[in-house]
Parts: structure tokens; sequence; C-alpha cells
């Protein structure tokens, strides 16, 4: 069985795109973020085998043994993320004092993503690809990605935690609200939707998420917001509709409260981080 070595040729990360299957089992003194663009895979690691489609994050540690390969013979598309092990280990506990461990015990890590985050990550590795020409430009466009890709992994960690510590009544109402096409219903639309007692519902969230519905409605209201001004050109008006606001107002207040910028200076600073590279 094979096993990779991180690149001599790199500092701290390295990244590709392959198009195919990789249908050899090997291993890696490193770990590797694969995010699915395109197809099913059928992933084989350790003693298990599953599928996955389009827009899965999977989670390559050091030392697992795994394979990719197309399911029916379908094009298949996927962007590998190598890093360095000493980078997660000095990087994971800042967020999470026990993340690093609980990697390393689950027996395999796959968590599904939003199409929005898949398409980011495409764009980025095309930018990376047309602009980034520099070793020490390079690094730091790729500890971006990086961050990002870690992002993506609290997010789902936590969520998976947290669907483990709420009554089945609470985690149907959550992927309720997480529906992009419920984004532009209120609270009480959903409940109503859902058939709940308004007050139960009300009391039996708060006491399990130590939140009400309405201020967890909004963070993922925002969180989507945040995507679109990153991965579109929508106009913020447009955006604002597509979360629920009928007040670009409103929308602007909101949104410069959760990320400390107005919408438009947030994906102004985002765009000129990026095209920054350019010149490289």
């Amino acid at each position: 069985m094979k096993k990779y070595k991180f690149p001599s040729n790199s500092k701290n990360f390295f990244i590709n795109y392959v198009r195919g299957p990789y249908s050899e089992m090997h291993s890696h003194d490193y770990w590797e973020f694969t995010i699915i663009t395109k197809g099913k895979i059928f992933h084989k690691i350790n003693s298990f085998e599953h599928i996955v489609g389009e827009n899965t994050l999977l989670v390559i540690r050091p030392n697992d043994n795994h394979s990719l390969n197309a399911v029916d013979n379908e094009d298949i598309a996927h962007i590998n993320l190598g890093v360095k092990d000493e980078v997660m280990k000095n990087t994971l506990p800042t967020l999470s004092y026990d993340i690093y461990d609980f990697l390393l015990k689950s027996p395999y890590i796959e968590f599904e993503i939003s199409k929005t985050a898949t398409t980011y990550f495409i764009n980025v590795f095309n930018k990376f690809q047309n602009t980034v020409h520099d070793k020490r430009a390079s690094e730091e466009f790729l500890s971006l990605i990086f961050v990002s890709v870690i992002r993506e992994l609290m997010l789902c960690v936590i969520d998976t935690r947290q669907k483990n510590n709420y009554s089945a009544t609470v985690n149907e109402f959550i992927e309720y609200m997480r529906k992009k096409e419920n984004l532009t219903l209120s609270i009480e639309d959903i409940i109503k939707k859902m058939n709940y007692s308004h007050c139960h519902i009300i009391r039996l969230f708060k006491k399990e998420t130590g939140t009400t519905p309405s201020q967890y409605f909004l963070k993922i209201k925002l969180n989507y917001a945040r995507s679109l001004l990153e991965t579109t050109n929508m106009s913020v008006m447009d955006i604002a509709s597509a979360v629920g606001f009928s007040s670009l107002g409103h929308f602007t207040e909101v949104f410069k409260k959760q990320y400390s910028l107005p919408p438009a200076k947030y994906r102004k600073n985002w765009n000129d981080y990026y095209d920054s590279f350019d010149e490289v």
C-alpha cells in the first residue's frame, strides 16, 4: 500500500484538483481535506465503505487508508487540500480544546456542505491557479483557503454535536429553518407550517439551545447572506430579499452588527483581498 509524504517543495499546504478516481488504497503522513465537486464517489476508508455525492467534505487523517472510485462510471472531480499535522495541532486547539482528539477518534469524517461553499472553493482554486505564481504569495493564499475549510469543518462539527444533544423536535425545526426556500419566512410562519404549539416550541428551543428561535434563525440568514456576498454578484438588495429582509437599511444594520462591516464594504474587502493576487 502506498504512503505519501508531504511534498518537500511545500511549506505547510498544497492543493490540487483531481478529475477522476483514485482507486488504489493509500495513506498520507498529513491531513487531506477533500471536497467532492462533481459526481458520486465510492469512498473506502479503513474498514468503512460508503457512497458520497457532490458538496461533501471528507477529512482524511494521517495514516487513514482510503481510495476514491466513481459510482456507475460517472464523471467525478474533487479538490484536495493537504495540510501538515503540526499545523492542525497548532490551529485546532485555539478553536476548541478537544477538536483535534475528537477528529482523531471518529471512525471516519464526512460532512455535507452547502453548494455555495463548494462553488466558493472551486472559484478560489481557479483563482489560485490563474494568478498565484510566487511561493510566498502561494503560501498566503493557501492559508486563506485552509481557514475557509476549517470554518466549514467547525460549523459541521458544531452542528453534529448539537444534533446529538437536541431532541428530534428541535433538530427538525432547525433543519426547516436552514432550507433555502424558508429563509424568507418568519419564525411564526415556520411554526404554523410545522403544526407546532407556539408556546411549546419556543420554550423547548430556548431550553435546549440557550437562545430563541428568532435569534438562531437570524444567524442562519446572515451566514447565508455572507456566503452570497463572497461568492456571487447579486446586489445587496437582492441578497437582503433572499434572506427575508424587505428593508435594505435594516439588513445593513443587522449585518454590520454581526460582522462589523456593512454588506457592501464586507464584499469590497473580500474581493480586494483576492484581487491583490492578480499582480503577483
